[in-house]
């Protein structure tokens, strides 16, 4: 296992059906990695299911600085979604 900080997201939810994508927090760009940061401060989303099955949400986990952080999100902030390893 990788000590390297690195964040995962998962669309989930949409009718397209889950989409998964990996990078290293040291591959994002300065405006990304901000907006990751703005995701890890905020509470997780209440209940994404309850949006119903065509709409989707996110999982955002980062794992290598101790215990993994997770995340639900509703909207994920276009400098993330916009990155091509994740295609979200």
């Amino acid at each position: 296992m990788s000590d390297t900080p690195r964040v995962r997201i998962e669309r989930r939810g949409a009718l397209t059906g889950p989409k998964v994508a990996e990078l290293a927090i040291g591959d994002l760009h300065s405006d990304a990695k901000a907006a990751l940061d703005t995701v890890l401060a905020s509470p997780s989303a209440d209940a994404p299911v309850a949006q119903g099955g065509d709409r989707p949400w996110y999982r955002v986990t980062v794992t290598g600085k101790g215990a993994p952080e997770v995340r639900d999100v509703h909207e994920l902030p276009a400098s993330l979604r916009k990155l091509p390893q994740f295609d979200l």
